[in-house]
Formats: structure tokens, sequence, C-alpha cells
């Protein structure tokens, strides 16, 4: 029987989530993401790997992605997402406190595309997603823009704090301090994570006004919510009637080119404009100036999916997709700092 509770006015419950859900994948995957390109050389020179064998081990994390999301996503619809979180938290900070420790190439395998990959895959990729989709159907594009935002920033921070820490402690030292700071926030993903949708707490998604059903009992909680959730004409389907759309695969095909694209860019970034001249600083200074710049598209892009009919979202994400087409083609016609 769901919880009913009177509406208190103040911050609606699900803006906290999307703060710290915010936060803590800023924190983990711009570590993954962004850190560990700052640090690749020196993994790639101490471990004796070349740079396609060092890339092996994010690629492994990539593809486990692959793997467990549909393993998660179950979960999180049977479960819920809070246990979930925390689990993918404590493996993910785990294997950066390991990394302290390796010291032969197979290890740097297993922990940082085992351990640390499929970590932060359970943790902070689709549990996190269902719990935004949950508390959220009239703002959820904000949201969503919302933690990508937080992501970019803390994305443009890791950069330039993971540069001057490598010269105090190597990179070994860096991932486990990182390890620590994930540690450092099971507490509140215990706590900022519920595991049921608002209606069981006597909420509404997006803090719709529930003033007039104080009275209710739960289950016209649960039918309010259904209720609004109709008329925003919000509609649920089920896992086999989605792969039966050509929508659904479109949307695989498309994200997956992109993200094998995005990958490889972020990894090499830093390797590549250091090998380009540039001193360490000035590379992560470039570098964090373009994770700057995705920050406005990360949170308008969320604010202008809220207001376009679902039926034209196809020509935002064409129009988003082919400005990266351009951006990477002109680069493969003029291949000097200017372009870079």
């Amino acid at each position: 029987m769901p919880e009913t509770k009177r509406h208190r006015r103040g911050i609606y419950f699900g803006w906290w989530s999307v703060l710290f859900i915010g936060l803590v994948s800023g924190i983990g995957h711009g570590f993954n993401t962004y850190g560990i390109s700052v640090f690749f050389k020196d993994i790639s020179r101490e471990l004796s790997l070349g740079r396609a064998a060092t890339s092996w081990a994010p690629g492994i994390g990539r593809a486990e992605g692959g793997i467990t999301s549909p393993v998660v996503g179950w979960l999180s619809d049977k479960f819920g997402p809070r246990w979930i979180v925390v689990f993918g938290i404590c493996v993910a900070a785990s294997g950066l406190i390991l990394m302290n420790y390796i010291t032969q190439a197979w290890q740097y395998y297993v922990v940082w595309g085992g351990m640390i990959g499929i970590g932060l895959n359970i943790g902070l990729t689709v549990a996190c997603d269902k719990e935004i989709a949950d508390w959220f159907i009239r703002r959820r594009g904000l949201a969503m823009g919302i933690k990508f935002g937080f992501i970019g920033v803390l994305g443009v921070l890791i950069v330039q704090v993971v540069t001057p820490l490598l010269d105090i402690y190597d990179w070994r030292g860096v991932c486990f301090i990182w390890g620590l700071i994930l540690f450092a926030s099971v507490p509140f993903a215990f706590w900022l994570i519920r595991p049921k949708r608002p209606e069981y707490y006597g909420l509404l998604p997006d803090g719709a006004d529930t003033s007039q059903d104080s009275e209710e009992d739960g289950q016209d909680m649960l039918a309010r919510g259904v209720r609004y959730a109709s008329s925003f004409q919000e509609t649920e389907y089920t896992y086999k009637q989605a792969v039966r759309t050509g929508t659904y695969w479109l949307l695989i095909a498309a994200f997956s080119v992109q993200n094998i694209m995005s990958a490889a860019f972020n990894l090499h970034a830093h390797p590549f404009l250091t090998d380009n001249g540039l001193t360490e600083a000035a590379a992560s200074g470039l570098m964090g100036m373009m994770i700057f710049f995705s920050i406005p598209s990360r949170l308008f892009g969320g604010i202008i999916a809220d207001r376009v009919p679902k039926t034209r979202l196809q020509y935002l994400l064409t129009v988003a997709l082919f400005l990266q087409v351009i951006g990477l083609g002109s680069f493969l016609l003029f291949q000097n700092l200017p372009a870079i």
C-alpha cells in the first residue's frame, strides 16, 4: 500500500534527486570519460602498452554497458533504482581504489574495464534515468538537461583538477582519491534515490499540486498519478511493444554509432593534443573548453525537448547529430591547431 503524506511546500524532492544524480554522475562518468584521457599516456608508458592496447580497458567498460543495461533496466523496474545505484557506486569506487595497486596489463583490464566499467554502467546510467523518468513528466527534459549539465560542469572541473594532481600524485594516487570521493556519495544515494514513484510518497510527478488530495488514500493517489500522466499524453510501452517499433531500433543504431565516435574522441583527446605540441596544462585547458561549450546545449536541449511535440523530436536529434558531423568533418579537412 502506498504511503500517504500531506503535500509539503518547498523544493520538490525530485529536484534533490536530479541534483545528486547530476553531481555523482559527473564525478563518476566525468573521471571515466575525461579524466583517464589526461593520464592515458602515463598508463600506457608504465604498463608498456601501445595506444590501442591501452584503449581496450575503457572499451571493455563501454561494451559491458550494452550487456548490462537491459538487465539493469529490468531490475530497476522490478525493485526500484535505489539499491542498484548504491551497488554500482560501490563497485566502481572499489575498482578506482584497486587501481592504486595494479602492476600488470591484465589487472588494468580487469579493474578498469571490468569493475569500474560495470559499476558505472550499473549504478549511474539506466537506474538513474529510471529515477528521473519516474519523478518527472512535464519537466522531464529539463530534469535530464540539468543532469547532463552537471556532468558537463564536473567534466570541465575534473580535467583541470586531475592535471595538477598528477604532479603531486601519480595516476594511481589520483584514482585512489576518486574512489574515496565516490564512496563518500553512497549515504547520499541511499537518501536521495527513492525506490518507488512519487505517488507512493503522497506526491505527483513534477511537484504538481496535491493539496486537494490530502485526504485521499494511497490508491487514489496512484489513480491521480495516472490521470496526470495521461494529461500529457504519456504512453508507456512494454518491452515487447517497444521492440516491434522501427523507432526503437533506429534510436539504438543512431546512438550506438554516436557513442562509439564520442567515446574514442574523448579518450584520445588529451594525448592527441599533447602529441601536437601542446603542454599538459594547455591540452587540459583546450579539452575543458570543448566540454564547457557543450554545457548550454545539454541544458537547453532538455528545455527544448519539453516544448517540442514528441512527433517532432526526431528533427531535434537530427540537427544535434549533424552538428557533430560538421565538426569532425571540418577537422578532417583542416588538420591544424585553429581547427582543433
